[in-house]
């Protein structure tokens, strides 16, 4: 099987996952399957071009169906020293940002779960840093 097989399939197996969880409709996932496969474009961006689901229910999903722990960081404050174990460079690139700092472990959030050169990046720099990183989907609203 191809890597776009495979792509293809993740993206039907989370729509009929939304369908499962009644966020949409099974006519709504063939009509955004349908853009996806014309479009080129992706179900997140369809989704989120057409705010056919709440950002952060749809994030929510997407965490439980990729087995990542959601977290809503929209009310929460992060200290700069915990932010600046990131560079800004690093966090913009790869949609990502370190939000806690408990002894050896960081927390960092992604936009992307499916985004591994991210993973790669911010484990080399925690492993620069002697830390370990656990990861957490965020919507892009965080």
């Amino acid at each position: 099987m191809d890597q776009n097989s495979t792509a293809d399939d993740k993206q039907k197996s989370l729509l009929d996952f939304l369908v499962s969880r009644k966020l949409i409709s099974t006519e709504t996932a063939t009509e955004i399957l349908t853009e996806v496969e014309t479009s080129g474009k992706s179900v997140n961006d369809i989704i989120s071009e057409k705010n056919l689901i709440n950002i952060e229910d749809f994030t929510r999903t997407k965490a439980e169906f990729f087995h990542f722990t959601y977290i809503d960081l929209s009310d929460r404050q992060i200290d700069e020293q915990t932010l600046n174990l990131v560079p800004m460079s690093i966090a913009e690139h790869y949609k990502l940002i370190a939000f806690e700092k408990i002894d050896n472990h960081i927390h960092v959030g992604l936009v992307d779960s499916n985004n591994f050169k991210a993973i790669e990046a911010m484990d080399f720099l925690a492993q620069k840093h002697k830390l370990k990183v656990d990861y957490f989907l965020i919507s892009n609203l965080s």
